[in-house]
């Protein structure tokens, strides 16, 4: 249109060339734009989707997933891994959709010039793709004697698939590792439980053996047999490895044992919808986790229709309106990573208040003072104690002042239950565990307070 307006010394055919030549420009530039954003996009969806199926994924695992993986492999499956396919993705999807469209355009021409040297073009794809797939070669050039049809075509070709090779590789690994997380099945069937029955707290285990994934041949618990009565607090004492903790961990179904039962209320726990057991259950540990929220958020995390009412009743209840309403910002004021801006005395009446306001029927607690002073002991344990009253109670721990005023003490000793009884049973036979527990506790005791004691006071 140029060349003829410029023959014709025509300015309106020139107008008008000049104008289709700014359309078109402005066109390209807007197409351009256009792919960039919807290429952005679709490379943001997708590491959105990939990752939010990890995550999920990750949380439907049961416990023994975790003692297997660790942790960075985890954190590089979700970040690493799903950057690199959302990164690839997109951009192969456009190399392609470009490259089939130039090839389109370009195979009417090479048969226009020369439908034989096409048909010998296109005998060779298939071969090239091989050869790219296995060896990752570029095809060899083709004679300088091809005509323009058949060049084109063998760029377009080699273009599409030889360059994309290396970064194919990549994301195939990344692919592999991504697809094989999201395809585990957990060891625990979390869907299996459907039944929701009253729960008022009585705990039974009969016949457990358990071995943790990691040890399969070191069992903790043989053949243990315990009863827990609703409504009752009991303690579980013993020396360190002996099984307290892996039979919390087996009520709340963290693990499945490998033989035995374990009841609630006369129900397999497996048998019971897993939400609905977990929201009548409530585990205080003893270094419970804080969210860098406010006070109010961590007390009121994971309840949907929680109200700043209940939260000041169970905080009551938990010592924690106590040191907050000291606090510039009140319920507001943040705890920082991980509860660093609190104290350790503070965060657990803050993870007690969090279990209470779910009103469990069932409230475990596993070392939740070991590694308090004494000041901060007292405060937890009144409101331990204050919480107890009207539901089962199941305690972890070391020290006297803890267990002493349970209703049932069970003595954990080498996978089993070597005696059971109150404090004073317990301790009126000088033969049995727990009292050599208890005098090992006190010994110290005595001697600082025999060296207290001054020569004048003997005579």
């Amino acid at each position: 249109m140029m060349s003829t307006a410029i023959q014709m010394k025509s300015f309106a055919i020139l107008k008008q060339a000049c104008l289709v030549l700014a359309i078109v420009q402005f066109s390209e530039a807007t197409c351009s734009t256009v792919k960039f954003t919807c290429m952005q996009y679709a490379e943001r969806l997708t590491a959105r989707q990939i990752r939010v199926g990890l995550f999920k994924a990750i949380l439907h695992q049961d416990i023994s997933f975790f003692d297997e993986n660790k942790t960075g492999q985890l954190m590089s499956r979700i970040t690493h891994d799903s950057d690199s396919i959302s990164n690839s993705l997109p951009g192969y999807i456009e190399t392609f959709t470009t490259n089939f469209i130039n090839l389109c355009g370009s195979a009417p021409i090479m048969f226009y010039y020369s439908w034989q040297l096409s048909v010998s073009t296109f005998i060779t794809f298939p071969v090239t793709l091989i050869l790219t797939k296995y060896y990752g070669l570029f095809v060899e050039k083709l004679s300088e004697k091809e005509n323009d049809a058949t060049a084109v075509s063998n760029e377009t070709v080699e273009e599409s698939f030889s360059s994309l090779f290396s970064d194919l590789m990549k994301t195939i690994g990344s692919s592999r590792k991504v697809i094989h997380l999201l395809n585990r099945q957990p060891l625990l069937d979390y869907e299996f439980g459907t039944e929701t029955p009253e729960i008022i707290g009585n705990i039974i285990f009969e016949d457990v053996e358990f071995a943790y994934p990691t040890r399969k041949n070191a069992n903790v618990l043989q053949g243990i047999s315990l009863s827990i009565e609703p409504g009752k607090t009991v303690a579980l004492v013993g020396p360190s490895g002996n099984g307290k903790s892996t039979l919390v961990s087996l009520i709340e179904q963290f693990y499945a044992p490998q033989s035995g039962r374990v009841l609630l209320d006369g129900t397999p726990v497996q048998n019971i919808d897993h939400q609905y057991y977990h929201q009548k259950i409530a585990l205080v540990a003893q270094e419970p986790t804080l969210f860098s929220g406010t006070i109010r958020e961590n007390i009121l995390y994971g309840i949907e229709n929680g109200t700043d009412e209940d939260m000041m009743r169970v905080s009551e209840m938990a010592n924690v309106h106590e040191f907050v309403s000291k606090m510039e910002k009140g319920y507001d004021t943040k705890c920082g990573e991980k509860g660093v801006q609190m104290s350790g005395g503070q965060k657990q009446r803050i993870a007690i208040a969090r279990a209470l306001i779910r009103n469990p029927s069932v409230l475990i607690l596993d070392e939740a003072t070991s590694a308090l002073d004494a000041e901060s002991e007292s405060l937890v344990q009144e409101a331990l104690n204050r919480c107890a009253l009207e539901r089962t109670v199941v305690v972890i721990a070391h020290r006297l002042s803890t267990v002493k005023n349970a209703d049932r003490i069970a003595v954990i000793e080498k996978g089993n239950v070597s005696e059971m009884g109150t404090h004073d049973e317990l301790m009126a036979n000088s033969e049995g565990l727990y009292y050599k527990l208890v005098s090992k506790q006190l010994e110290p005791k005595k001697k600082e307070e025999e060296r207290k004691i001054s020569p004048a006071e003997f005579f």
